[in-house]
């Protein structure tokens, strides 16, 4: 073994740009080419020890695979795409990090693609990702994007998941949380604290997110026999300037119009509204109670902390990242999946009892 490893070192230095092959593993290690591969490729059991020395000699000799070849000769690059609307948003980002745990158990690199909820960006992502033969994608789809999807479908044959938003009439691989029943049981706790003129900001929608929650708003209204007064309803968007400018639209309203309540959709427009009340002087939950959507670090942390609707976010990811994996090693095909998941309403102090002390 030694010998081995003395030819392979003067290879290198005769030429500094000459590739380390399995070939050249295998030779150090004392195996076949193909047992390497096998634990290069993850394509065979290994035992642990064996498995061991490999990794060791690879990481000694400064192996690295070569993608090209390997595509060419299996099909795979083993990478997958994520797209989503804003990865500096810390909900994005935790759905981000469920799928690239488990692409990466998996053996799969994933490549980012931020679309700031714009159409053409994720259409452009979507070209990129083609380009670079990802072998199957994860979409949290834009608004009103129908007709990228139905293009990216019919051009590629790789597997396509829906993150957090669903598209209707595609029968596509989905995982959501379920932010109809989240908002419903939400806006049915405002009303039964005694609040009358419950508002919301909602997100747009042009996404299934912004639709379900508003759903839920009407519905609770309903079920509570109380009117739905359009005035109380601002379709915001998911920003903290939305929140802020949505929430002032409705705290100038005459007085006995404005809002004892506010259902606020995302995580960034509650920063807005919360701003937008504490230039009014108004205080929490006494003048006006508010729940937010979607459970951050700070939130408890807050004056009055912040009571939210909390969906699984990284299970979320993970579980879309599951379903992908699952497309690209099963056999046979399978029904479209469409998973939903339970969100949970976490009581704080930003709504409380009327007549009663927050706490």
């Amino acid at each position: 073994m030694q010998g081995n490893k003395g030819t392979i070192m003067m290879r290198e230095s005769e030429d500094s740009r000459q590739r380390v092959t399995q070939q050249d593993i295998a030779d150090y290690v004392g195996v076949s080419r193909a047992t390497v591969s096998a634990v290069v490729n993850r394509t065979r059991y290994v035992s642990p020890e064996l498995r061991e020395k490999i990794l060791a000699a690879i990481e000694e000799l400064g192996y690295v695979p070569d993608i090209v070849a390997r595509s060419m000769k299996t099909n795979r690059t083993m990478t997958i795409g994520l797209v989503l609307p804003n990865i500096l948003s810390p909900i994005w980002a935790t759905i981000a990090r469920g799928v690239e745990d488990v692409a990466r158990k998996a053996g799969f690199s994933t490549i980012f693609y931020d679309t700031d909820e714009q159409i053409e960006r994720m259409k452009d992502g979507l070209r990129k990702l083609h380009e670079q033969r990802v072998d199957g994608v994860i979409l949290a789809p834009c608004g009103n994007c129908a007709d990228v999807v139905s293009q990216h479908m019919s051009r590629i044959g790789t597997p396509l998941v829906l993150v957090d938003r669903y598209l209707e009439d595609f029968e596509l691989d989905t995982v959501f949380s379920d932010s109809e029943t989240g908002t419903y049981e939400a806006i049915g706790h405002l009303l039964e604290t005694g609040r009358r003129r419950v508002a919301i900001i909602t997100l747009s929608l042009g996404i299934s997110t912004g639709r379900d929650r508003l759903r839920g708003y009407e519905r609770a209204l309903k079920d509570h026999d109380m009117p739905i007064d359009a005035k109380l309803i601002v379709v915001g968007g998911r920003g903290e300037e939305e929140g802020y400018h949505g929430t002032r639209q409705l705290l100038m309203l005459p007085e006995e119009q404005q809002p004892d309540a506010l259902f606020v959709s995302s995580h960034l427009m509650s920063i807005g509204a919360l701003k937008a009340i504490r230039e009014k002087d108004l205080q929490i939950p006494e003048d006006i109670a508010v729940i937010g959507f979607d459970d951050l670090p700070w939130m408890p942390l807050m004056a009055s902390p912040l009571t939210v609707v909390s969906q699984p976010a990284y299970e979320m990811g993970a579980q879309a990242a599951e379903i992908l994996m699952a497309r690209l090693t099963e056999q046979e095909e399978k029904a479209t999946q469409r998973i939903v998941l339970a969100t949970r309403l976490v009581h704080r102090q930003s709504c409380c009892q009327l007549g009663l002390e927050p706490g």
